[in-house]
């Protein structure tokens, strides 16, 4: 009954745009929606850069139309009058996540290419111009920010499980099997009919290639497959002063753990980060999630706030680095609680006393 309903409000919505005189939406009309994302302001005000997300006509080469989602970058100057967005990336790419310089002149940005081309980092100039990849990480780059001296950029990268060092502390939840199982000498040939480490050897092998798909997490369940060997957001750091100034990324984060939301402090010393660092449960079955902070070299990584049955989230330092600002969400019902604004004062690097800036007693909103 619902379907048709739907179907009889469409088609008075047309009928009444006939009969103003105006022409009825067709499917096309989704050929002209512009989304804008990712916005980015300088520090002085002066200028703002932001990404258009849109459908695009592309002429295959069997002579069919095909239709794909680009986005470009664009730039405004706010100090006009009546300031205009000039598209300053072309083509057909993915250009998404621009991030300027502290000084307004440099835009740090994400760029996808064709089919599987893993994301990576390209700077340009904020006027236009020639853009210059950064990266070349296999697993591709998101999430870019500047330093605040502008000598380095910090970014995120989804390493696989078995890229990183040693084995977890929580359980593998399999019964019976332990991390090191999935381990095997060099003289250990695979086969389906061999010995009990020939078989788990071959089962092994079959797995990693998804055949057949091995479950044994909770969350399995992808947009739109299901996911497969588990990855965890780690941070890495590039040098980008000047060309001769550049260097490979370094990965500053370490561990089976997801290192997200990073912030740099004002004095460029140190991160500031949302992590769960559960070493006793599978991360699939911890919904929590405290405040973080690490210095540069990766060292000297430390807990600032952590609440039992809270998730803590999008951590947002002041200028001048004395107070955190922070979200956070009760988890005993996470499906209707509200988001609280809280802050977290620090002190030489340190903190010292945090409290509530919004409550869901007199604050009825998500924040």
């Amino acid at each position: 009954m619902l379907r048709y309903l739907r179907i009889v409000c469409v088609l008075l919505c047309c009928s009444s745009a006939a009969q103003a005189g105006q022409p009825p939406i067709v499917t096309t009309d989704m050929l002209r929606i512009r989304t804008v994302t990712f916005i980015d302001v300088s520090a002085d005000g002066s200028r703002a850069v932001f990404a258009v997300r849109s459908i695009e006509t592309e002429q295959a080469d069997n002579d069919r139309t095909s239709y794909a989602y680009r986005s470009h970058l664009y730039a405004v100057d706010l100090r006009q009058r009546e300031p205009r967005p000039k598209q300053i990336t072309f083509g057909r790419r993915n250009d998404r996540s621009p991030d300027l310089s502290p000084d307004g002149r440099r835009i740090a940005f994400v760029r996808g290419g064709e089919g599987n081309e893993a994301p990576q980092l390209w700077i340009m100039p904020v006027d236009g111009g020639e853009a210059r990849q950064i990266t070349k990480m296999e697993h591709g780059i998101s999430s870019p920010q500047w330093s605040p001296d502008g000598r380095a950029v910090l970014f995120t990268v989804s390493v696989p499980f078995d890229e990183l060092d040693g084995h977890p502390d929580w359980s593998k939840e399999r019964p019976q099997l332990s991390w090191a199982d999935d381990e095997f000498d060099d003289d250990v040939t695979p086969r389906p009919d061999g010995t009990l480490e020939e078989i788990r050897a071959w089962l092994a092998n079959n797995a990693k290639g998804q055949n057949p798909y091995v479950i044994n997490r909770i969350d399995f369940q992808d947009e739109q497959s299901l996911k497969g060997m588990m990855r965890f957001t780690h941070l890495y750091l590039v040098n980008v002063g000047n060309s001769n100034d550049e260097s490979e990324p370094r990965r500053v984060t370490e561990g089976f753990f997801d290192h997200l939301e990073p912030a740099f402090m004002p004095d460029g010393s140190s991160i500031v980060y949302v992590a769960n660092k559960n070493t006793e449960h599978h991360p699939d079955r911890v919904r929590t999630r405290d405040l973080w902070m690490i210095d540069l070299d990766g060292s000297n990584d430390r807990q600032l706030l952590a609440k039992e049955d809270w998730r803590f989230g999008s951590p947002k330092p002041s200028v001048d680095g004395s107070v955190i600002a922070f979200t956070g969400q009760k988890q005993d019902e996470p499906s209707f609680r509200q988001r609280q604004l809280g802050v977290l004062t620090m002190r030489r690097g340190e903190p010292t006393d945090w409290l509530w800036l919004t409550d869901e007693d007199v604050f009825d909103a998500s924040v």
